[in-house]
């Protein structure tokens, strides 16, 4: 890291994610700003059935005014684990439970403004 974070302020706590504005000095001397959106995380399951078609829901998506097709998935609870969360948002968004669960790795959603992990589940066997 090439900076210094002098102080942080949190301009926004919201129910889904805060906003922070970090003001950092770099080595330089510069002086800069850096605005995070601080969001919990969230678990995604591609759910295949037993014909190899994966498992998309239809959701109501605010900022496009629209509906889009996405994986299943849900932000984590505070301390919760990705794995319960996973298992979790299958039940609640396709009615499908598994006992064959895998993770298959996690992504960086918007890395340039936003700390979002998820967490990314493989579910077979469904039931």
């Amino acid at each position: 890291m090439n900076y210094t974070i002098k102080h942080t302020d949190k301009i926004f706590s919201g129910h889904v994610f805060d906003i922070q504005v970090d003001h950092i000095e770099y080595d330089s001397g510069n002086k800069s700003r850096r605005e995070t959106v601080i969001h919990p995380g969230g678990a995604v399951i591609v759910a295949v059935k037993p014909n190899g078609k994966i498992i998309l829901v239809k959701q109501f998506r605010h900022p496009f005014k629209d509906f889009i097709y996405e994986l299943p998935a849900g932000k984590l609870d505070k301390n919760e684990d990705p794995l319960v969360c996973a298992k979790r948002e299958l039940i609640e968004e396709t009615g499908y439970r598994t006992n064959n669960i895998t993770k298959l790795g996690q992504i960086y959603t918007s890395p340039g403004y936003c700390n979002e992990i998820l967490h990314i589940y493989l579910a077979k066997d469904l039931i």
